[in-house]
């Protein structure tokens, strides 16, 4: 994928501040299809790490790392109503952050 992205785009930095905007663009938007019930806990949570290094533990994650411990492929929402709370909450954190210009 890197490379394709490299070849596409040759002057994409993906350690970039444009970069990780991005990133949390993506992840928030999953986080919402998540509520609507679209996503697997699993899947969410696997996106964690991912983005902890590459964007060095941006503040955007919440405490989604804690949340997503011992999660498995087989967990289903129902199971795991503690990440819905932290979905919601970091949702409504960057909702704020949004309101107070990012600050």
């Amino acid at each position: 994928m890197k490379s394709l992205v490299a070849r596409q785009f040759p002057d994409f930095n993906d350690k970039s501040a444009e970069a990780s905007e991005r990133a949390r663009e993506i992840f928030l938007r999953r986080l919402r299809s998540y509520l609507q019930d679209d996503v697997e806990p699993f899947h969410v949570c696997r996106m964690v790490s991912h983005i902890e290094q590459m964007y060095e533990f941006p503040h955007w994650l919440g405490d989604l790392y804690n949340a997503c411990d011992w999660m498995d492929e087989r967990t289903t929402q129902a199971q795991a109503p503690h990440i819905r709370d932290s979905v919601e909450q970091i949702l409504a954190d960057c909702a704020e952050n949004t309101v107070d210009g990012g600050n």
